[in-house]
């Protein structure tokens, strides 16, 4: 099994050098929509630079850029999977499969977002820094601990969206519900704004939800704005959303593969 994922996390990677025209199309692409968005924050905090703080200023610039960063990894055009192997039918093939299609999915998912974050992540980062002349300081256990959350919130989106097309053994369209799970991703992880602008009441309620995980801790770890005392509580809540996640997955998967019905049988 683990060899049957491991050639499907490869593929995902090999298949991304297939077509390079394009591959240069969307590095450009996620090169110009980060630059938006650390624009838009750098204009902001640049006016506002007196009430702030340099420090807070420098802290934020550095922040989107990796939420950018992280955000266009994250993205993969795997979102509607499982429904269109419904709406075809040929998720009847993957029934009979060995390896289970969500495995499968996530092996592929976990290959593209690799490809992403080592070839528009990196170059994107180099790039950004010297427009917006941003220095990089950290130490060796920030760096390891923001890979390390960086996986799990990976892990917990890729979880959260697979929840979400699994609904298609039920909904015959599911479109509109990724667009609310986007837009609930988006302003609970803090990929659009830190959280730390958020009204304290509002994170209170987004500390007892697993989303901050997939962009806000990893960022925090890697800036130290979470000092490493945090570290090990951070990590077990979410060791533990992971963990409630899967079980979730399951319990839909095992539901709604016995509820699919195709051509009548």
């Amino acid at each position: 099994m683990f060899t049957g994922l491991l050639t499907y996390y490869k593929t995902a990677i090999l298949e991304k050098f297939v077509f390079r025209q394009n591959l240069l199309i969307q590095i450009a692409t996620g090169f110009l929509s980060s630059y938006a968005g650390v624009a838009i924050w750098y204009v902001i905090t640049q006016y506002n630079i007196e009430n702030l703080g340099v420090l807070v200023v420098d802290q934020t610039i550095k922040y989107m850029i990796l939420s950018t960063i992280l955000s266009y990894s994250f993205y993969t055009p795997n979102y509607y999977e499982i429904f269109n192997r419904v709406e075809t039918g040929n998720i009847v093939h993957d029934l009979v499969k060995p390896i289970p299609l969500p495995f499968c999915l996530f092996s592929k998912e976990l290959g593209a977002v690799t490809f992403n974050f080592f070839t528009h992540g990196i170059s994107t980062l180099i790039v950004l820094s010297f427009m917006f002349k941003i220095y990089w300081s950290t130490s060796f256990l920030n760096l390891l601990l923001f890979f390390v959350f960086v996986f799990l919130g990976f892990y917990i989106n890729h979880a959260v969206t697979l929840c979400f097309d699994m609904l298609s053994f039920w909904v015959y369209e599911t479109e509109a519900l990724h667009y609310v799970r986007t837009a609930v991703l988006s302003l609970l992880s803090g990929s659009l704004v830190p959280l730390w602008f958020y009204p304290e009441i509002f994170i209170k309620i987004i500390d007892f939800l697993p989303f901050k995980g997939i962009v806000y801790i990893p960022i925090a770890m890697f800036l130290g704005i979470i000092p490493h005392t945090e570290a090990v509580k951070h990590l077990v809540l979410q060791l533990i959303w992971c963990l409630v996640l899967t079980l979730i997955t399951y319990i839909i998967w095992h539901f709604g593969t016995k509820k699919i019905v195709i051509n009548g049988g």
